[in-house]
């Protein structure tokens, strides 16, 4: 199974910390193809399970 390794700082959440757009649909379609979906953040882990919460 592929991996798709993602830096969600940028991509998925803005500069201000919102979502960027486009990003729920852009995750719904990672999570629907046969990969593992991996999401890293320069921020720390903290900032990391921030951004990840507004992704659900």
């Amino acid at each position: 199974m592929p991996n798709a390794c993602i830096e969600v700082d940028l991509t998925f959440v803005d500069e201000d910390g919102e979502l960027r757009p486009g990003a729920i649909e852009a995750l719904s379609q990672l999570r629907a193809s046969p990969c593992e979906l991996i999401l890293g953040s320069a921020a720390g882990a903290e900032y990391l399970q921030f951004s990840s919460s507004l992704l659900d």
